[in-house]
C-alpha cells in the first residue's frame, strides 16, 4: 500500500481508459491522498516561522542526543519549494 500510494495519480484521460472499476476507484483514492498532503506541506511551510528556534534546532539534528547549532530552515527559492511541494 505504502508504494503504491508513492505513485503519481493518473490524469483524468488516463482513468477514463481504465477498464476496472477497482483501478478507477484506487486511482481517485490516490488522488485524495496526494491532495491531502499537498494541503498538509502547505500549511506547514506557512507555520514554520512560528516554531521555537531551539525546536526548530532539535529538528535540524540528525543525532537524537544534541541539537543541532544551527535551526532547521527552508533553504531553497519559493519556487523550488513548491516544485518539490508538487512532486510530493
Amino acid at each position: 500500500m505504502l508504494c503504491a500510494a508513492g505513485f503519481v495519480p493518473a490524469t483524468a484521460t488516463i482513468e477514463a481508459r481504465m477498464r476496472y472499476t477497482n483501478a478507477i476507484k484506487e486511482n481517485r483514492r490516490l488522488k485524495l491522498l496526494a491532495e491531502s498532503f499537498r494541503r498538509e506541506m502547505s500549511r506547514s511551510m506557512r507555520r514554520i516561522e512560528a516554531v521555537l528556534i531551539d525546536t526548530l534546532k532539535w529538528l535540524a539534528s540528525v543525532d537524537l542526543a544534541k541539537p543541532e547549532g544551527e535551526p532547521f530552515s527552508i533553504k531553497q527559492e519559493k519556487e523550488t519549494t513548491t516544485r518539490y511541494i508538487l512532486y510530493w
